[in-house]
């Protein structure tokens, strides 16, 4: 029988599947991720034209990037966030704002809705929200 050398099968093989072992696929979890909702309190004052509440759409973390709605945008290290959503019109585009803190299992923020130009109207509001 005649003597095989396997050191170099086996040095081939490890050499395959060690760059695979440090990939990941999709951002790396974080400690903010997971689905969080509840609700929206205006704040604005003394604007009549800026309904109460607004429906709180969930807001979901994954792998530290966030999707609430129209909004998209990264959580930071210290668990700040700020997103604008750009809108267009007839008129011109505007600027809406979602901006906060996570805290363990909450996001306290607040959310800034401008009405299409002419209009400089924006209306606020408390962001309380939960996973």
């Amino acid at each position: 029988m005649p003597k095989t050398n396997l050191l170099p099968t086996i040095l081939g093989l490890l050499a395959l599947t060690l760059p695979v072992a440090g990939c990941q696929i999709g951002p790396a979890a974080t400690i903010f991720d997971g689905y969080y909702t509840g609700e929206t309190k205006n704040i604005t004052d003394g604007v009549g034209n800026c309904p109460t509440t607004q429906t709180a759409t969930p807001m979901r973390v994954a792998g530290g990037e966030v999707l609430y709605g129209d909004f998209k945008g990264r959580v930071a290290t210290n668990g700040s966030l700020t997103m604008d959503s750009w809108r267009d019109s007839l008129t011109g585009s505007f600027k809406n704002t979602v901006s906060g803190q996570f805290s363990g299992e909450t996001f306290l923020g607040k959310l800034e809705l401008r009405q299409p130009p002419p209009s400089k109207l924006v209306c606020t509001y408390k962001l309380q929200l939960s996973r």
